[in-house]
């Protein structure tokens, strides 16, 4: 393979540089991050917002559990992609889907669009995020994944993955994808409807499964 050919150049040559340009381009990737970041905490995540979304994630969280949730919650460690059915899914999914509050659902997948670390989502203080990278070593062995999640996780027995948090006008509506991972044959992925009333504790109104298996 011949060497790049700003390699080749003499110094002082007059054929082009593309350092500076790779160099420019680096950053501008690294700029657009860090604003994208930095829109996310301000638009959803401000101060005044943040509890009320921290809320939400554990109420989708506890609706997974039921009573049986672990003194640790194992999180994915970035955000979910929401994605609009297609117009072929089986009639009666579709009406279920239908029954969902339209401007939600388009703010949800508009808002999850762009994955996010996990640590800019307000997640409540009993989470922890298991890294990506650990994921793929561990389920690379194939049938003999889970045997390793639970080896090196032997309090746990799964983990969660979750889109970030779309409100209605006065936050007493909400919408959330997720992800449950709990074994080769047990899981879900899952639309999460959930509402309050003056204040009260956030309760999940609706979900509606994307897959289960």
């Amino acid at each position: 393979m011949s060497p790049p050919r700003w390699l080749l150049s003499p110094v002082g040559s007059a054929e082009e540089d593309p350092m500076p340009v790779r160099s420019a381009g680096l950053l501008l990737l690294q700029t657009s991050a860090i604003l994208l970041a930095a829109c996310f905490r301000s638009a959803s995540q401000s101060p005044l917002r943040r509890p009320i979304v921290t809320a939400v994630y554990d109420a989708a969280i506890d609706d997974v559990y039921d009573r049986e949730r672990p003194d640790t919650v194992l999180i994915g460690d970035s955000s979910l992609v929401f994605l609009l059915p297609t117009p072929d899914v089986v009639p009666g999914w579709r009406a279920q889907f239908d029954s969902f509050p339209p401007p939600l659902v388009a703010e949800l997948a508009r808002r999850s669009a762009t994955r996010l670390p996990s640590a800019l989502l307000p997640l409540p203080p009993s989470t922890r995020t298991i890294p990506s990278d650990e994921l793929r070593d561990i389920f690379s062995r194939g049938r003999d994944g889970w045997t390793e999640f639970y080896r090196r996780y032997p309090r746990q027995r799964s983990w969660i993955t979750l889109s970030p948090v779309v409100f209605n006008p006065d936050s007493t509506q909400a919408l959330l994808y997720r992800e449950y991972h709990c074994g080769g044959l047990c899981g879900s992925g899952d639309l999460i409807w959930l509402q309050r009333r003056d204040d009260t504790r956030w309760r999940v109104r609706k979900f509606l499964n994307y897959w289960v298996s």
